[in-house]
């Protein structure tokens, strides 16, 4: 399973930013992304999910519903040197027969599932100039 192109899309806007080494690249990441969805290509039905630094799935369960699994609103963003962790909740969808399309379920924000991927890193991160290298 391959999730790095989905995290190179989502964090290859992140380049543009023009950071000083003392920012923090972290709180950067989780201001530029918060309430963002992020849509994996492979959904899975864990709500802890783990990545290698090229994108294959380490742990956490088997391929589930892309209408139920894929899509994750981005809450909060944590770096650390060997690994980057996106804590969210699930955004559900269906089928409005009315529209006749795909919308977001209506569900209280309490009532959203919660999810973590964690994905490893090659190498440290310390400023957002070397991340958009």
């Amino acid at each position: 399973m391959k999730t790095l192109a989905a995290l190179i899309l989502l964090l290859f806007p992140l380049c543009s930013i023009m950071a000083s080494p003392d920012d923090n690249i972290e709180s950067t990441l989780t201001n530029k992304y918060e309430h963002s969805i992020l849509i994996l290509r492979h959904p899975v039905d864990s709500d802890s999910q783990r990545y290698s630094a090229s994108g294959d799935l380490l742990s956490g369960g088997k391929e589930g519903s892309w209408t139920v699994d894929a899509a994750i609103e981005i809450n909060e963003i944590h770096l650390t040197p060997g690994k980057l962790v996106i804590d969210g909740k699930r955004r559900v969808y269906g089928f409005d027969y009315r529209q006749n399309r795909l919308l977001p379920v209506k569900v209280k924000d309490k009532d959203k599932p919660k999810v973590t991927l964690e994905i490893s890193l090659d190498s440290p991160l310390p400023t957002a100039e070397q991340f958009c290298q």
